[in-house]
């Protein structure tokens, strides 16, 4: 059989923040330019901006229900009447709760090809979740990475075979590639000194984004570098949240959810990552794409994006001493700063595009369909 867009879901957990609801929305708006095709696209909650709009605009269906709490069985049955009423054949599942969601609501119907990406190697310790997700991952026919430390998590911890995990790495979005942040402007706005160091986090209030370690390694920046600032952006670092954590210091900013990160993070002198675990950090391959050098934990992807001292730099977490003493070699080396920007903007703009993320995207369809429906190689290519 043939498939088009009208046949496929993604479902989502939210479209209000986050990595992998950016990657969705530019994986949707770049199988609709190049492919015509237009998924319907489901959410599980009523947060919808600021992706809800640009998957709009990409021309996909987008419908969703309101959330009451965590987990809730008339989602399953909501999921389920959809999957059957509009003859989906693909239910694209990103993360976890959509994994969890969309797996119960397939039984049943062997008609419905799950097709799972999963973008965290963040340990859970709630046991209960990781048993229904290690037998439920194991026994999906595959499940996209966006990593080559995701798939080995897939692995090791989920029990995935091998043969069943496709990488398909992040691609750029087009708007990071089109940005050309004012640096004054946005260093005006913010009262922020044009000479002083300014140092970018990218992130959210969450256990694996090592915040407590963030304020400690700033701090000690703070005593090298009294001039320098520090901007948090991402869902819940705001001013009460700064007010909390630094005490009302008044060089670290709390800009919460904001629809110009791509200009507040280009105008930075460095991006600071701190935490202990992670999977493919957006952040730090936007950084790159705009000539922020990163200087970042060892952990997850980041090892295969920087090379040490080419173009950014790695520590060890917890280590804040020498986290510090890296992020002030940056602040402090016009030169060093220069070269370290134009590498790491040259490599990121050179590896990563949207090319690779959507022919892999269509691979795992083909992939998922084709264990359902056996495909012609006719058919295959007519979804290319």
């Amino acid at each position: 059989m043939k498939l088009d867009g009208s046949q496929i879901c993604v479902l989502v957990s939210q479209l209000g923040y986050g990595g992998a609801e950016r990657q969705t929305a530019v994986l949707l708006e770049e199988l609709s330019r190049r492919h015509g095709l237009r998924p319907l696209v489901c959410s599980m909650s009523a947060d919808l901006e600021p992706f809800g709009a640009r998957i709009r605009g990409a021309g996909c269906e987008l419908v969703h229900w309101n959330r009451r709490s965590s987990y809730e069985f008339r989602r399953v049955r909501f999921l389920r009447s959809l999957l059957r009423e509009r003859g989906i054949r693909i239910l694209h599942a990103v993360h976890y709760q959509a994994l969890a969601y969309g797996w119960l609501a397939r039984l049943g119907l062997p008609q419905v090809a799950l097709v799972p990406a999963v973008r965290s190697t963040v340990y859970d310790p709630n046991l209960r979740k990781r048993a229904y997700y290690r037998a439920t991952l194991s026994r999906c026919k595959l499940v996209i990475s966006n990593s080559i430390t995701g798939g080995q998590w897939l692995r090791q911890f989920y029990g995935v075979p091998s043969k069943r995990v496709m990488i398909v790495p992040n691609g750029l979005d087009p708007k990071l590639l089109a940005a050309a942040p004012d640096r004054a402007a946005v260093r005006h706005a913010l009262g922020i000194p044009e000479g002083s160091p300014l140092v970018a986090f990218v992130g959210k209030i969450n256990s694996h984004k090592g915040l407590p370690f963030l304020v400690r390694l700033f701090r000690r920046v703070l005593r090298d570098r009294p001039d320098a600032h520090l901007l948090l952006m991402g869902h819940g670092l705001t001013p009460a949240w700064v007010e909390e954590n630094f005490g009302g210091e008044p060089r670290a900013h709390g800009l919460g959810t904001r629809n110009d990160v791509y200009d507040l993070l280009g105008s930075a002198d460095a991006l600071l990552l701190t935490s202990p675990t992670e999977g493919f950090p957006n952040c730090v391959l936007e950084a790159m794409v705009l000539g922020v050098p990163p200087v970042v934990t060892q952990v997850g992807e980041c090892p295969y994006l920087i090379e040490h001292g080419e173009d950014g730099y790695l520590f060890e977490y917890d280590d804040e001493e020498e986290g510090a003493r890296l992020l002030l070699q940056v602040l402090g080396d016009d030169a060093l700063r220069q070269s370290l920007s134009l590498r790491a903007r040259r490599k990121a703009r050179t590896r990563y595009g949207t090319d690779a993320m959507v022919a892999g995207t269509l691979e795992a369809y083909q992939r998922a369909l084709g264990s359902i429906f056996p495909l012609q190689a006719p058919e295959l290519a007519g979804m290319r």
